[in-house]
């Protein structure tokens, strides 16, 4: 259902509702306002998390999302906004929808405020001034389309500043260069030749930046942040990455957030195509973000982690993703990395499911999520399209 500016009076209370629970679920008749999607379902709770669409003292972060979805819908996939509060240089965690994610946060009051004289239609202006950086998970469409399409754009209009960044580990640049900015797919709009197109013209919009995974944080250039990352198997033999994003300027225990690409459970992935040899890629990871927790090294506001499918999807179409039960799993092997007098770590840390897939089972997926991290205690977050929240 499309509802104009004569007949949308009467939403106006759901619409606020939906707004500030900041929990979209999506199936049946959707309600538009300008670019943002309101469902006519009702919103899940936000358990435990308090208001995140309003700042506190505490607030760290500001995240706006531009995409929220696992593929399907093209307007609203994997993409978001992050910077320290106070500042307004953001990296684009993921890049799948990056103009229509614009639109929808230059509609929004509260997100629109972070930057000030911008107005509806100068989705330009963000991409160019205030997009720094993109740090890329891995090389599937649904988390580069929006870079690529917008990439003509991706310059000030005097064309004065520097090169963008687009951060990743050698795989995932990999892909960018040789299979997407390859002069063929699309104009070469990095700084480096794919290996099968060696005269292709450089237009040099963006300079590759190979991190290494498992090693001292780097910082991302043009922000007060440093990233650190890791490894990630999506289905054998393709890997994605999770990337532990940081204030630079802190002179204590860092902030940070962790942000996790596409990924399957080590029960579910291989490291050989015979499916012999078992991954270890999460439990690494949650060791080594247990340990930068127990030492103090950062404080942990915000786990990103994908649920793509229902907990009944059969474990042999998982294709690299998780469900809400295998969610509730990898939370509870990082608790135990944690030990037993150290779980309180996780009291504040806010749990924030990607990468849903918006079909007729969205609604479901959303439930059963809701079900099993409540019975954990663990606090929780559905982030909307445009609409701003604080960690």
């Amino acid at each position: 259902m499309f509802i104009n500016a004569t007949t949308a009076g009467k939403h106006d209370e759901q619409r606020a509702k939906s707004t500030a629970a900041g929990n979209l679920l999506g199936d049946g008749d959707h309600f538009r306002f300008g670019p943002t999607i309101f469902s006519n379902y009702a919103v899940l709770p936000k358990i435990g998390s308090g208001d995140l669409s309003k700042r506190s003292s505490s607030s760290a972060f500001s995240i706006l999302p531009l995409g929220i979805f696992g593929g399907l819908d093209e307007s609203s996939l994997s993409a978001y906004m992050l910077a320290p509060i106070n500042s307004d240089r953001y990296i684009c965690l993921d890049a799948g929808t990056i103009r229509y994610g614009l639109k929808a946060v230059l509609q929004n009051d509260e997100s629109r405020r972070l930057f000030p004289g911008v107005q509806p239609g100068d989705e330009d202006q963000v991409l160019q001034q205030n997009i720094k950086a993109y740090l890329i998970s891995h090389g599937h469409l649904d988390h580069t389309a929006g870079m690529i399409h917008n990439s003509p754009n991706d310059l000030r209009a005097n064309g004065s500043n520097p090169s963008k960044s687009i951060y990743g580990i050698k795989e995932t640049i990999d892909v960018i260069r040789d299979h997407l900015f390859n002069g063929k797919a699309w104009p070469n709009m990095g700084n480096a030749a794919p290996e099968s197109n060696p005269e292709t013209f450089q237009i040099k919009t963006y300079k590759y930046e190979v991190l290494k995974p498992n090693t001292f944080p780097q910082l991302i250039d043009q922000t007060n942040m440093k990233v650190t990352v890791y490894k990630l198997r999506h289905v054998f033999p393709v890997l994605s990455s999770a990337f532990l994003v940081e204030q630079s300027e802190s002179s204590s225990t860092a902030p940070a957030i962790l942000y996790l690409g596409d990924t399957g459970s080590d029960e579910y992935e291989y490291e050989d195509k015979d499916k012999t040899q078992k991954s270890t890629y999460m439990k690494t990871l949650w060791k080594q973000i247990a340990e930068k927790m127990m030492s103090k090294a950062i404080d942990l506001r915000a786990v990103f982690i994908e649920v793509s499918y229902m907990n009944s999807q059969p474990t042999n179409l998982l294709f690299g993703h998780l469900t809400p039960k295998l969610l509730a799993v990898e939370l509870d092997i990082l608790r135990t990395k944690l030990g037993g007098g150290n779980e309180r770590l996780l009291d504040n840390v806010i749990i924030i499911p990607t990468h849903q897939k918006p079909d007729k089972n969205l609604i479901t997926i959303r439930e059963e999520i809701q079900k099993e991290l409540s019975l954990k205690k663990y606090k929780f977050y559905f982030p909307q399209q445009g609409a701003v929240f604080y960690v």
